[in-house]
């Protein structure tokens, strides 16, 4: 009895520390027995004073040994006083099995590029490590922290944390038995936008050989730099500041209550235009993609709305095409409005996922996913909603849902691909059922349906990348 609690105790003891660039770091173990993680790494400098609104600078070395027991802060969002928060927030957390040389797959979160962090419980990497990826989930700068531009400042800041911890990586995760050069991206929603961008991005060639992207926002067009500037510079007259120096000099309370970020934005040094054209252009990078929409990415957002506003809406946002827009999402009454917006929503969301597909460089799968999962009084939208394929993804149930044999078959499955994916750049095998790639057809994750998109709404979209 003393030697098998001796073992036990063993299974589960920490890792030695090991040596990253900066110094000597130790985790702690992970529920799992052999899952070992590192909570609150630094990957750049505290971007903070001279460094506000700066890349990311390179972490100082310290000495001894650093625990990395705990979650860094979150990055600033909410209001400027919410615990959690600071400035001071570039850190990031691995999940790993030790020694080796396993995929690495890095999480960029969402959150419309204002909220979330990489210590979100749903994030949490410890599944997929168990199938051999060295799992690590980041924070990057938001809001107006992370996205803003004014004279002297091009604005990309939460991209270039991105990037800079995609630089750490390639540094220092053979320490954590990952290898360097086999790195995969994946993000939800705006951490899908942001991969993306990755791809479009000449800073980040040669940094990751894989891209993941769930719901993510591909077509959009972003803010060109000249506008982010002209919105910047009101910070600076609302704040009473002449220069950017000053600005640095505000407290973080005065920066949140009177600027607000832009997201990404086309500033000729990190994207040097629009993903998408630079992807028409064949400049992008030459990655392999796994890309994928809900269906039913509003239930989560979407305000009620009624055939008035709805109609109005499109006038505003369609003009000349706003007729042919009505008729294929028509608004005859309330309830027939609210059920095309739900329906436009998720068809534009559907058709970024597939136009990015079509033009992707490497190899390319897409996924559509149906699944409800089970209700939430947290989460209390019906259907596979925004962000709801991230348990199976993460194979992760959060408390507070009963969920049956049914998630678990369907987590496991899904896990399995998305490992497969970031091991090869094929997510099949293990007796799976066969992905075919994007030219042969699209996968259905959950309920059987027909992932085939209405002709005339998709050649409607294809129509409006180049207008909106």
């Amino acid at each position: 009895m003393r030697a098998a609690i001796f073992l036990l105790t063993a299974f589960w003891a920490s890792a030695a520390p090991i040596r990253v660039e900066s110094g000597m770091l130790e985790g702690v173990p992970g529920g799992l027995p052999g899952i070992t993680v590192y909570r609150g790494v630094p990957y750049a400098a505290p971007p903070v004073g001279a460094l506000r609104w700066m890349s990311p600078a390179p972490t100082a070395a310290w000495t001894g040994v650093r625990h990395a027991d705990s979650f860094g802060p979150r990055c600033m969002q909410g209001t400027a006083g919410l615990a959690g928060n600071s400035e001071d927030c570039l850190y990031l957390n691995v999940w790993t099995k030790g020694a080796g040389k396993r995929p690495v797959m890095l999480w960029l979160h969402g959150g419309g590029f204002t909220g979330g962090a990489g210590s979100q419980a749903l994030f949490d990497g410890e599944m997929l490590a168990a199938k051999g990826a060295v799992v690590v989930t980041i924070n990057y700068r938001l809001g107006v922290f992370g996205f803003f531009a004014a004279k002297d400042l091009t604005g990309n800041y939460g991209l270039l944390d991105s990037i800079g911890a995609l630089q750490w990586v390639h540094k220092n995760i053979a320490a954590f038995g990952g290898d360097p050069e086999n790195v995969t991206v994946f993000g939800e929603s705006a951490g899908a936008t942001m991969a993306g961008c990755l791809t479009a991005s000449p800073l980040a060639k040669g940094l990751f050989r894989r891209a993941i992207a769930e719901s993510g926002n591909f077509t959009r067009n972003l803010m060109r730099l000249e506008r982010a500037q002209s919105a910047g510079a009101q910070l600076l007259e609302k704040t009473g500041a002449t220069s950017i120096e000053q600005l640095r000099m505000k407290t973080a309370a005065e920066i949140m209550e009177n600027g607000r970020g832009t997201g990404p934005i086309v500033d000729g040094i990190v994207l040097t235009g629009q993903p998408i054209e630079i992807y028409e252009q064949g400049k992008a990078n030459a990655v392999d993609l796994l890309l994928g929409a809900n269906s039913d990415e509003g239930a989560s957002s979407l305000q009620r709305t009624g055939a008035e506003l709805f109609t109005n809406q499109a006038k505003r946002r369609f003009g000349a095409d706003a007729d042919r827009y009505l008729a294929l999402y028509p608004a005859g009454s309330d309830a027939e409005a609210n059920k095309s917006q739900a329906a436009s929503f998720r068809d534009e969301v559907g058709y970024q996922a597939r136009a990015w597909a079509r033009l992707g460089r490497g190899k390319t799968y897409v996924y559509y996913f149906t699944h409800e999962p089970p209700y939430s009084p947290v989460q209390p939208w019906r259907g596979a909603f925004h962000t709801a394929e991230i348990p199976y993804v993460f194979h992760n149930f959060e408390r507070g849902r009963t969920w049956v044999d049914e998630d678990e078959f369907l987590a496991q499955q899904m896990s399995d691909y998305w490992y497969r994916f970031a091991a090869t750049g094929d997510p099949n095998g293990g007796g799976l059922p066969r992905w075919p790639e994007f030219r042969d057809g699209v996968i259905v994750l959950g309920e059987p349906t027909d992932p085939a998109p209405d002709k005339a709404r998709v050649e409607f979209w294809d129509s409006q990348r180049t207008k909106h």
